[in-house]
């Protein structure tokens, strides 16, 4: 719900959003006989894969209308409708800036349009428009009718590098009986269950929304999943994910919340864990007091990653009764940039305007804990996850396709260096070989001049013919050849010395 906090957050830490890589959809199928008391979840479920953007937001993509046409979204827990940009909105200079892709809402692509006017508002910008219906779907499945707005007009959302939002709240009230998107999947049969799960992994695109169900292999122990009510507004239209938070500490850090004002959202909208102000301000003070840690002059705190800072604990009840205790380690809520480790707890902004609220639990809890999501239960099952902070992909100064170039730049390199070392080779063999062909040369024609002063044939030529006579007649008495026959070849044996 307050996704754009992350935004302001990003440019206050630097951090560049990068462009969505889209990563192919998968439908997977799960059987665990092992866990009987989630049994039911584990049926079939689908899975679509979301992109972390450098530990600040995840996106994900959805198929609208009957053109199938793709957009990158966020999927937002903490809101609930679907909005997506029109094309008068893009095409304008400063409607939807930031914005890029748009639907068009014809009749052709399976869209009708209401002359129904509304405005979303968020922690920070808002977007309004026309409501319109068509249909939807994830992960490649069967699209089911929903009503969403097309946006004609948004406010700052210059940063937000995707094309829409799809809230995942309890109910929508733009669709009939107030059914949310995966309430009308069920209904159309394309999940077995009406709920859905976040993983959200440290890791370029490890990430996934799962529909229907959850993931085993991404949960420690899938035994261990423990299921906390929501808390009913009565109001459809604004209910959240809300679950109570007892107590919160932080070591000798202890704060405990009032009973009627205890609530929390698990909110994969916001990149942080957030705190109401009271709250975050004696966490702070303790903090400083304690720890070396420095502010930035956004007014974030930041410590040396090298800096282990005790876990921060979140006791809540369960649906039984059970106090249950979530630790988020100092490596889960780091937010590493600069060489430094931003404290990614903070205080919850007065924009906010939800007075019950005193907790958001973002992606930095969740992180830490596989989240479960449940329609019927009206439940929040949490888990510990599989994440490692060591799968950091951040953690390495350049990018993937940038240590590919250098890879292949290296081995380009040691080619041509290997190349030329080669060639100098074989030229400085070659060289010797001429060389020594030529000293041999030089030898013979000395040895040639000498026998030729001598009467002695050198491959058949002889300038002394009478010498010639002389010494054939001579070494053909010993049966010796040279350049001829051997007229006593009776007499040769190997090794031993030749008769006359």
């Amino acid at each position: 719900m307050r996704f754009l906090l992350v935004l302001s957050l990003a440019l206050s830490f630097q951090i560049s959003f990068q462009n969505m890589i889209t990563i192919p959809l998968a439908k997977q199928e799960a059987n665990n006989e092992s866990v009987k008391q989630n049994r039911s979840f584990l049926q079939s479920y689908s899975v679509d894969s979301l992109v972390n953007n450098q530990q600040m937001s995840y996106y994900g993509t959805i198929q609208v209308g009957s053109q199938n046409q793709t957009f990158k979204v966020i999927f937002d827990t903490g809101s609930y409708q679907l909005w997506l940009p029109s094309k008068n909105c893009i095409q304008s200079d400063y409607n939807c800036k930031g914005l890029n892709g748009y639907y068009d809402c014809s009749a052709s692509n399976g869209c009708s349009l209401s002359a129904t006017q509304k405005t979303l508002s968020y922690g920070k910008g808002q977007v309004s428009g026309y409501i319109a219906t068509t249909t939807v779907g994830v992960c490649g499945l069967q699209q089911v009718k929903q009503s969403f707005l097309l946006v004609q007009l948004a406010q700052d959302f210059s940063n937000i590098q995707a094309d829409g939002l799809l809230g995942l709240g309890l109910y929508d009230s733009y669709n009939d009986n107030g059914n949310s998107f995966v309430t009308n999947m069920k209904n159309s049969g394309i999940i077995q269950e009406e709920m859905f799960s976040f993983y959200l992994g440290f890791g370029k695109s490890d990430s996934q929304l799962i529909f229907g169900g959850f993931d085993p292999k991404k949960v420690a122990d899938s035994s261990q999943i423990y299921f906390h009510p929501v808390i009913l507004y009565g109001q459809q239209g604004y209910q959240r994910w809300s679950i109570r938070v007892q107590v919160v500490n932080f070591k000798t850090f202890s704060y405990t919340l009032n009973a009627v004002n205890n609530f929390a959202i698990v909110d994969s909208g916001t990149s942080l864990i957030l705190l109401n102000s009271d709250m975050y301000k004696q966490f702070v003070t303790y903090l400083i007091q304690n720890y070396k840690v420095y502010q930035t002059q956004d007014g974030y705190y930041y410590t040396s990653c090298s800096t282990s800072l005790p876990n921060i604990n979140f006791i809540l009840n369960d649906k039984d009764g059970i106090q249950r205790q979530y630790s988020i380690p100092s490596s889960f809520y780091y937010i590493k940039t600069q060489g430094q480790c931003i404290i990614g707890i903070s205080s919850l902004p007065p924009s906010v305007g939800i007075s019950d609220v005193q907790i958001i639990l973002g992606d930095i809890f969740m992180r830490r804990y596989v989240s479960l999501f449940s329609y019927k239960n009206q439940t929040v099952g949490l888990t510990l996850s599989v994440a490692d902070p060591d799968d950091d992909y951040t953690n390495s100064p350049l990018e993937g396709w940038q240590i590919a170039l250098i890879v292949i730049g290296g081995l380009l390199i040691i080619g041509v260096v290997s190349f030329c070392l080669y060639r100098k080779a074989k030229e400085r063999r070659e060289r010797n070989r001429n060389y020594l062909n030529q000293q041999l040369l030089s030898n013979q024609n000395q040895q040639q001049n000498y026998f030729q002063g001598q009467g002695v044939a050198i491959g058949g030529n002889y300038q002394n013919q009478n010498n010639y006579q002389q010494q054939q007649n001579y070494f053909q008495g010993q049966g010796v050849l040279i350049g001829g026959g051997i007229n006593n070849n009776q007499n040769i044996v190997y090794g031993q010395p030749v008769q006359g």
